[in-house]
């Protein structure tokens, strides 16, 4: 304690005593700031931890992101690719391409492979300036398999033959139809879905979201076509991806899955499979007539990265 001096000793008491009372609370105010700067990261840490404890989560995964955050989100990315970056999107196998002087033995070393289903092309020559696979080839593949069949009809009218292709088919089958090749292509979907089938449009690149919008409601699939249909082997229509860009807006809102036809590279799969598009169909591009086999070539892409 000290002792202030002075020449009037009266006068001057009140004075020295506030000097001392104020220094005083001065050291302890220090003392105080000190101690707290101590210990309030310790009281930091105590409450987040106990927080934790509280809501039941593991608080060795949150003191692993504190500690080494980047090993973390390394292992969580390795666990990502492996739940999500495989095996989310189907394959389906364009038989269009297929070889037909032994198809048999293309449907079940297609089946060994892992594909998730055979995509059947109906072109009738008039729709499309082509012929390909017929009721027939349809009538066989269905027979020789039980992984679903995606009927793709490029064909004028399908209301008026749509039966032909329903009573072939079974249910979990898909049967796309182009809504410009029909006046009533509502009355076509229904009868579709009244077969128990899984209704589907195709839309071409040249048709819009917009015309096609009101039968987003139908359906459960929208094969979207990036190349004109009638022939494999086609480049890429690029602004295409706008118009996936606006399905994949709508999709979960109108409850309806988004698949891809034509020119599919990896790079597409790559691309698009991450936004949302569920499945693609497989042609020259990524399938057929390539020095790997089947099983490679689907396993490749199986285990691509996206």
């Amino acid at each position: 304690m000290c002792r202030l001096h002075s020449n009037n000793k009266g006068g001057n008491e009140p004075l020295a005593l506030n000097a001392i009372i104020s220094y005083n609370i001065i050291i302890v105010f220090k003392k105080i700031q000190s101690f707290s700067q101590i210990i309030m990261p310790f009281l930091v840490v105590f409450f987040f931890l106990f927080a934790l404890f509280i809501q039941g989560l593991d608080t060795s995964l949150y003191i692993g992101c504190i500690i080494n955050r980047k090993a973390v989100y390394n292992e969580r990315m390795i666990i990502f690719r492996e739940e999500y970056g495989r095996m989310n999107f189907e394959l389906m196998a364009s038989m269009m391409c297929a070889n037909y002087g032994n198809l048999e033995k293309e449907v079940r070393d297609l089946e060994r492979a892992g594909i998730d289903s055979f995509h059947i092309d109906i072109m009738d020559g008039r729709y499309v300036p082509n012929f390909a696979m017929s009721l027939n080839d349809m009538s066989y593949i269905r027979s020789a398999t039980k992984l679903p069949l995606d009927v793709h009809l490029m064909v004028e009218h399908p209301n008026n033959n749509i039966h032909l292709f329903t009573k072939k088919l079974r249910p979990g089958d898909t049967i796309y139809i182009h809504p410009e090749a029909e006046y009533h292509p509502s009355t076509t979907l229904q009868k579709i879905i009244n077969a128990g089938l899984i209704p589907g449009i195709a839309i071409n690149p040249g048709t819009s979201v917009e015309t096609v919008f009101e039968m987003l409601r139908i359906v459960k699939k929208v094969l979207v076509m990036a190349v004109n249909p009638g022939n494999a082997g086609q480049m890429f229509m690029p602004y295409v991806g706008d118009k996936i860009s606006k399905l994949l807006a709508l999709k979960d809102e109108m409850d309806f899955e988004i698949y891809w036809d034509g020119a599919c590279g990896e790079d597409k799969i790559r691309s698009f499979a991450p936004r949302g598009i569920k499945g693609f169909v497989l042609g020259t591009t990524l399938l057929f007539g390539k020095e790997l086999s089947y099983a490679e070539a689907i396993k490749k892409l199986r285990e691509m990265e996206l």
